[in-house]
């Protein structure tokens, strides 16, 4: 009687261990932990007008439906490159080829990318752009978190 007692007590204590572990990660994703939506912090930091705002939205569209083309670009060369590899060896003028492909579209990423925060700072008014560095900053921080092996930007510091 003593030994199954003490199995009830152990398995009990380790189910309100899980759960407590469970709830504490589904509140903690949750919680005011979480940084800020890009956008938002935008909208926020660089103090927009209603009108600023929804020029801003249309840049954002914009960015958003050129970058998504772009990765469908890369998806298909990627494809294409482990079609390559699934031949063997493959032919090594396709795969560069296809590097080449790979490097003009994050470039291609990287300049739609500075066109959307050049034409951002454009929107801004005088007074809003002695606030862009520190807004901008901070949503590259954000946009940074997450990835595997991403570092936090060192915007403008040496």
């Amino acid at each position: 009687m003593k030994k199954e007692s003490f199995w009830k007590i152990l398995a009990t204590i380790l189910l309100l261990v899980n759960i407590g572990t469970l709830g504490f990660l589904v509140l903690d994703r949750k919680g005011g932990n979480m940084p800020a939506k890009p956008d938002k912090l935008i909208i926020e930091g660089l103090h927009l007008d209603a009108l600023q705002v929804e020029q801003f939205q249309q840049l954002k569209k914009a960015h958003r439906n050129g970058i998504d083309s772009l990765d469908e670009a890369e998806k298909q060369v990627r494809k294409s490159i482990f079609a390559e590899i699934q031949k063997g060896l493959g032919s090594d003028s396709i795969q560069n080829q296809n590097l080449q492909k790979l490097a003009e579209i994050r470039n291609q990423k990287d300049q739609t990318t500075l066109l959307h925060f050049k034409a951002l700072y454009k929107l801004c008014r005088e007074d809003q752009k002695a606030y862009y560095h520190n807004t901008i900053e901070e949503v590259a921080k954000i946009l940074m978190r997450g990835k595997p092996g991403a570092r936090e930007p060192k915007i403008g510091k040496s």
